[in-house]
């Protein structure tokens, strides 16, 4: 078995949301291949649900600037600020929102949290 040591914080991360979120995002959210995620979900016996995708994210830049992406219901909406000016913009599709979640991170955004 190759790849990258899953850590403590991402096995929560997909015990807690495995069953809300599409193994596409996921894949993209940690950095891993879609076969890893599926595999890892089946060591830890954790279960698909039919509901809907729901989640959010927080990235962070070094300047300060902060990006929260809040996937809910197929529909995302993305929050940027920093010092109390947030703006929210609303997209149609989640996958939209994933690939605003990529190109912030191409620019140096980090997830702050997992």
């Amino acid at each position: 078995m190759g790849g990258k040591k899953w850590s403590v914080e991402e096995e929560d991360y997909l015990k807690e949301n495995y069953h809300k979120i599409p193994t596409d995002i996921l894949t993209r959210i940690l950095g891993r291949t879609s076969e890893a995620v599926r595999r890892r979900a089946e060591e830890l016996r954790v279960l698909r649900s039919i509901s809907a995708p729901s989640l959010r994210v927080e990235l962070i830049h070094s300047s300060g600037a902060k990006a929260r992406i809040d996937f809910t219901e197929r529909i995302c909406y993305i929050s940027f600020g920093k010092n109390g000016n947030d703006r929210t913009i609303r997209l149609k599709d989640y996958m939209h929102g994933v690939a605003v979640m990529e190109l912030l991170r191409s620019i140096g955004f980090k997830k702050a949290k997992i």
